[in-house]
């Protein structure tokens, strides 16, 4: 007899269908699992580079010199640090564990003692631990622990980790400025070769406004200088910058260079000895000389003031204007060329001057016309003519304009960086001389340093330094021309240190710090 059960394959196929259920849900878990890990490695490398990033640019912006170096703490770094991760760290499942480490590296890649490491999530470590002196790099590893889909039931976690490192430098660079061709009169070129011997385009623009140098602004770990507006110190001057001197000009000497004799190159082709001039669309209405202004400047000094300046704050000057500006290595037949000699300015020596003094206690400063070894120190640097009865409320809106088309996203508004030329001496211009004297320019004085002088009219200043400043837009009010510049942490390129960090040029420098991004091996 045949057993009917023996022979009945019915039901088999359920089997193999449970077989094969668990094993493609086991390839689902499984992919999932591996999806799952590939995205929570990403989300740490990224989390690792944004906080290297943060944690070097806010420890490289509280610089502030040798002996401690570091104006903040170790948490404080930290805490930039986790601020970073947050922002870039996704939703996850319950079950996820990070932890963060900072450790602080000396110039050589070496660790400055123990890392800094927290589970924190809440970003608000309190600060209480100096960060090491010589701190040079900053290297971040982010660590992520979740449980892994695939071994639930076991309970077994996965690691995702990563690391990142930061450069500490002063090698960040003024980006330049390429101005548009939006008008057909905005012509970009060679700027030729001027009195500073140089063939090379200024590396940024530059707004006619130069400030006394006063030691006390330049202390601590960055700060906020009021340019232009209420409470604007009185030492801060609009700088002429006319081909020809506007101060001689009231005397009918309209052809006498200025010591600052190259135009501004994009719009005008005129150097020492050269008139021409190739005129662009003035962005100031009413301005003299009609629609067209030319770059070359207008040699009086109500013409400046309503004209040349709101329309160099706007364009932003790319003439050659530079501390150490060489133009004392040429005789003075070139200045004397149109007919009238411009006098020479009073000799400057560094040891009668006490602004010299001070590079010492603030060498990152850098003020090539108080260099001692320097033959030609008593005539370096440039002297640039001041102008009065400017519209503050009228430049206030250039400069808003030009921070509009030229400027970067920084903390969600636009800033620029711009060159500020400090000055230290200066002389008055005697409007009423003798018919056969052509001593018109004296120098100001206080005891025979002119560097101390706190009264008189400034009508010529001597730069000796230029030092990078940040605008944003929130430090411009049209209203009442108030216009603030921040110093330190300026935000730029790594410029050669992100090629050779080593490079002496990468010191640290409270005026010029920022941080970039390097490999973590």
């Amino acid at each position: 007899m045949t057993n009917a059960y023996a022979t009945d394959e019915q039901g088999q196929a359920l089997v193999v269908v449970g077989l094969a259920m668990v094993v493609l849900m086991g390839g689902l878990v499984l992919a999932v699992d591996w999806g799952h890990g590939l995205a929570m490695r990403r989300a740490a490398q990224n989390q690792a580079d944004a906080a290297a990033l943060a944690a070097g640019r806010f420890l490289a912006t509280r610089y502030g010199g040798p002996g401690p170096s570091f104006g903040t703490t170790e948490e404080e770094v930290w805490n930039a640090a986790c601020d970073a991760r947050s922002a870039n760290t996704p939703d996850s499942p319950g079950g996820v564990d990070r932890a963060l480490s900072v450790t602080f590296l000396d110039s050589d890649v070496s660790p400055l003692g123990p890392s800094f490491t927290s589970t924190s999530e809440t970003c608000t470590l309190s600060a209480s631990t100096p960060v090491p002196d010589g701190t040079t790099f900053i290297q971040v590893d982010s660590r992520t622990t979740y449980p892994s889909l695939f071994m639930v039931i076991s309970r077994q976690s996965i690691e995702a980790a990563a690391s990142a490192r930061a450069r500490l430098t002063a090698g960040a660079s003024v980006r330049q400025l390429t101005l548009p061709d939006d008008s057909g009169f905005f012509p970009v070129g060679d700027p030729g070769e001027g009195l500073s011997g140089s063939s090379t385009a200024p590396n940024a623009a530059i707004w006619p406004i130069v400030r006394r140098y006063n030691p006390s602004e330049w202390t601590g770990l960055g700060g906020t200088l009021r340019l232009m507006g209420p409470s604007a110190p009185g030492d801060s001057y609009f700088v002429s910058l006319a081909h020809f001197s506007p101060h001689e000009a009231y005397l009918g000497r309209t052809r006498v260079h200025q010591l600052i004799t190259e135009s501004d190159y994009t719009g005008a082709a005129a150097h020492h000895g050269n008139l021409s001039t190739l005129p662009i669309v003035s962005s100031v209405p009413g301005c003299p000389g009609g629609p067209m202004w030319s770059t070359t400047g207008h040699p009086d000094l109500a013409a400046t003031a309503t004209c040349d300046i709101p329309n160099w704050f706007y364009y932003g000057y790319r003439g050659s204007l530079a501390v150490g500006t060489d133009w004392g290595a040429f005789s003075w037949s070139t200045f004397e060329s149109y007919g009238d000699a411009l006098e020479r300015p009073a000799a400057l020596p560094p040891s009668a001057r006490s602004r010299c003094s001070v590079w010492t206690d603030y060498p990152y400063l850098r003020a090539p016309s108080c260099d001692p070894g320097d033959v030609a120190a008593r005539t370096r640097g440039d002297w640039v003519e001041t102008a009065t009865g400017v519209d503050e409320g009228l430049v206030a809106n250039q400069i808003l304009a030009f921070i509009a088309r030229y400027g970067r996203d920084v903390g969600g508004e636009k800033a620029v960086v711009v060159n500020l030329f400090l000055w230290d001496c200066g002389e008055s211009f005697d409007y009423a001389p003798s018919p056969d004297t052509r001593d018109n320019w004296d120098l100001i004085s206080s005891s025979g340093d002119c560097s101390t002088a706190t009264s008189g009219s400034f009508d010529r200043v001597h730069l000796l330094t230029a030092v990078p400043v940040t605008v944003r837009e929130s430090d411009v009010n049209t209203s009442n021309g108030r216009v603030d510049a921040r110093w330190g942490g300026v935000f730029g390129d790594a410029g050669l240190c992100a090629t050779t960090p080593t490079a002496m040029s990468c010191a640290l420098n409270p005026l010029i710090n920022s941080a970039f991004l390097v490999p973590a091996d």
